[in-house]
C-alpha cells in the first residue's frame, strides 16, 4: 500500500488507537479494526491500516478535520497523510465480507496468494469480498464476519496473524 515514513512498532499501534477510537465512536461505525503489517505485530511498519464498517463520508469529514491529507478517497479505500508523515489506509467494506477482509487486509501479501491457491486448489475464489464457487456464486453471503469461519470452511488450522508470512 503506501509507503511514509517507517515507524515502530508501539507508536504505530498508539495513532492507530487515536484513530480507531475516534472512528469507533461516530455512529454511523458498525466495527473497525487495526489490519495489515500492525495487527501482524511486525517491528517497523510502513503505514497504519485499519479496516471499517461505517460511512465513508463520515471518515473523510472526521480526517479532514483532524488536518490528514487525502491522498485517495473512494467508497473501498481511502488513503491519508498524517502531519507526522505517517500514511493511514482505511479499507471499507460489509458485514457479511468482514471476516475474508479481515484475512486480506491483513496480509501478508504473500500469506495471501498461498491463501487464494490453496483455494483454488479446492475449486473456490477466496478474495477480499468472500468466497465464490466454480459458477462465480457466492458461498455461504452472509456467514464471513469473522476470519475463524473461513478457515473452518476450508479445512485449514488457524494461524495468528503474527505467524503469516
Amino acid at each position: 500500500m503506501s509507503k511514509g515514513e517507517k515507524i515502530e512498532y508501539a507508536n504505530a499501534r498508539k495513532i492507530a488507537m487515536k484513530y480507531v477510537t475516534r472512528i469507533a465512536c461516530m455512529p454511523t461505525t458498525e466495527k473497525v479494526a487495526i489490519v495489515g503489517s500492525l495487527r501482524r505485530k511486525e517491528e517497523i511498519v510502513n503505514d497504519i491500516d485499519i479496516q471499517v464498517i461505517g460511512s465513508p463520508s463520515d471518515i473523510r469529514d472526521m480526517m479532514w478535520v483532524a488536518g490528514a491529507e487525502a491522498t485517495s478517497e473512494g467508497d473501498r479505500r481511502c488513503i491519508y497523510r498524517l502531519k507526522s508523515g505517517v500514511y493511514l489506509n482505511i479499507f471499507f467494506t460489509q458485514q457479511h465480507a468482514w471476516g475474508s477482509a479481515l484475512m486480506h487486509n491483513t496480509g501478508s501479501k504473500t500469506y495471501n496468494i498461498r491463501r487464494r491457491l490453496r483455494s483454488q486448489a479446492k475449486g473456490y475464489k477466496l478474495n477480499q469480498y468472500g468466497i465464490w464457487d466454480e459458477e462465480e456464486k457466492r458461498v455461504g453471503d452472509g456467514i464471513w464476519d469473522n476470519e475463524k469461519k473461513i478457515y473452518d470452511f476450508f479445512g485449514w488450522p488457524y494461524v495468528e496473524p503474527e505467524d503469516r508470512e
